[in-house]
């Protein structure tokens, strides 16, 4: 809104448990300020966690078999991958009559909960389950190795979530399977994945599809194999809006060290949100103590005691069925609006872009614009608006052009084109008294292509400028 010297024209105007004790990763970051604007800067992290994990079977013959693991982060556990939260895992199996039997699983880490029932013939195994837990906006979640917010600004906040699927094979024939899974949460779209797996005696591959409210979202893959005793897993998660998450890892037995050394590639891309693209590495070991079930590869032949041949096709299943729950947890968790909506690391970012998107059809077209900027559930900021005025003023409610789950912090709005009489490279008076109004920062794009910052708090105005010190200009 521009403030005319004569009169004023004024209108009123948001893998599963991954154990690790050393990983290593570098991270592209970029790097913002309110009135200087450098070139991305590398960071070094080292995310260190201190993780036990043990099981132990009991059973005599035809009876009850289980196995129970337990895992504790340490206190550095920082880095992508690491569990957030300690957690326990239950695995039981029960004989029935005829060849058949029950198994049953359950995982508990942090606020979340996994159950899992199956029912083995000896070819055919089917499975259901339910989870239910309260996802959080943090990189890491307690059972995924995918951090949420690489896809979506938004999160789910409580969420239940049902699974059923089937596997058909016998003995040392391939098997394949399939399954579907639901995820419902207040005010969010319903979530389905469906999945198809194949698996040998020395590879599993499973492929899934996400929707939300019926529309495809994403895709997943996860291929594992093993040759001889060493283990190689490849997994990929691609969003409709070209955001992916792609690992490679690998590890081998250690007879030296009592377990397992390894080493994970992992790469995240995401066109809308650049800050989070990075590539790290990073080398893990992992222990096992006692005799736990393995996951029905080959190579975990040096385990102790093979397990049951139902139990191992009961984890077949119930691994892809896992999978895919939290597959489809990170890639669709959020909405249409949050998934493309362009995230940045500060609010002066975002202001900026917005500016800097709509400025030159404003000076163009005389014609102010005007809308919101919003800070998402994982405290990054995004803009939304481009809300059209005329050539002396824009009305808009910052609040009520933000998405569901976000909070308006900030208002911009440009002035057009250089007009005589009015105040075109400054804020007017009735621009500050429409920010104090909404209790928001402000920010604007003039006619000359100047930027410039309202701070709410300080009542207090700035100027943006370049890394060398220059005013910085807006496309115009």
């Amino acid at each position: 809104m521009r403030w005319q010297l004569k009169r004023i024209r004024w209108r009123s105007c948001v893998g599963l448990f991954w154990l690790s004790c050393l990983g290593i990763s570098y991270s592209a970051l970029a790097s913002t300020a309110m009135q200087r604007h450098s070139a991305p800067v590398a960071g070094m992290q080292l995310p260190l966690a201190n993780s036990a994990a043990g099981s132990a079977w009991a059973g005599n013959g035809g009876g009850t078999a289980g196995s129970l693991s337990a895992w504790q982060p340490g206190p550095l556990a920082i880095g992508s991958g690491m569990p957030s939260a300690p957690g326990t895992a239950l695995t039981l199996s029960r004989p029935l009559m005829a060849g058949r039997t029950v198994n049953a699983s359950a995982a508990i880490a942090g606020d979340d909960h996994l159950t899992q029932l199956g029912f083995d013939t000896g070819r055919l195994t089917v499975l259901v389950g339910t989870a239910e837990g309260s996802a959080r906006p943090a990189a890491e979640h307690a059972l995924a190795a995918v951090p949420g917010n690489l896809f979506h600004g938004q999160v789910l906040t409580d969420y239940q979530a049902s699974m059923a699927a089937a596997r058909i094979g016998s003995g040392a024939s391939p098997g394949v399977g399939v399954g579907q899974v639901r995820i419902v949460s207040d005010g969010r779209d319903r979530r389905d994945a469906r999945f198809l797996s194949l698996d040998t005696r020395h590879a599993v591959l499973t492929v899934m599809d996400f929707q939300r409210a019926d529309q495809r979202v994403g895709q997943g893959l996860d291929l594992r194999f093993a040759v001889a005793d060493t283990r190689v897993g490849v997994s990929r998660l691609v969003s409709s809006h070209g955001a992916q998450w792609e690992s490679l890892t690998a590890d081998r037995a250690v007879a030296r060290l009592g377990g397992r050394l390894g080493v994970q590639l992992e790469r995240r891309r995401n066109p809308a949100f650049t800050v989070a693209d990075d590539t790290r590495v990073r080398l893990t070991f992992s222990r096992r103590f006692g005799r736990p079930c393995c996951n029905g590869l080959a190579a975990d032949a040096d385990d102790a005691a093979a397990p049951a041949e139902a139990q191992r096709r009961y984890g077949l299943i119930a691994a892809a069925a896992g999978g895919a729950l939290l597959g489809m947890a990170a890639v669709s968790s959020g909405s249409e609006q949050s998934d493309s909506a362009e995230r940045f690391p500060s609010q002066n970012r975002a202001a900026r872009a917005a500016l800097v998107d709509i400025n030159p059809r404003s000076v163009a077209e005389n014609r102010e614009y005007g809308g919101s900027v919003y800070l998402n559930q994982d405290r990054s900021y995004s803009w939304a608006g481009h809300v059209a005025g005329d050539a002396t003023s824009v009305a808009f409610n910052p609040h009520a052009l933000v998405p569901d789950g976000t909070r308006a912090t900030a208002a911009y709005h440009t002035h057009g084109a250089t007009m005589a009489g009015f105040l075109n490279e400054f804020f007017s008076r009735q621009d500050i008294i429409f920010f104090n109004f909404y209790q928001v920062d402000g920010y604007l794009g003039t006619p000359q292509g100047r930027m410039f910052l309202y701070d709410l708090r300080s009542n207090s105005t700035a100027q943006f400028f370049d890394a060398g010190g220059s005013p910085f200009v807006l496309p115009n």
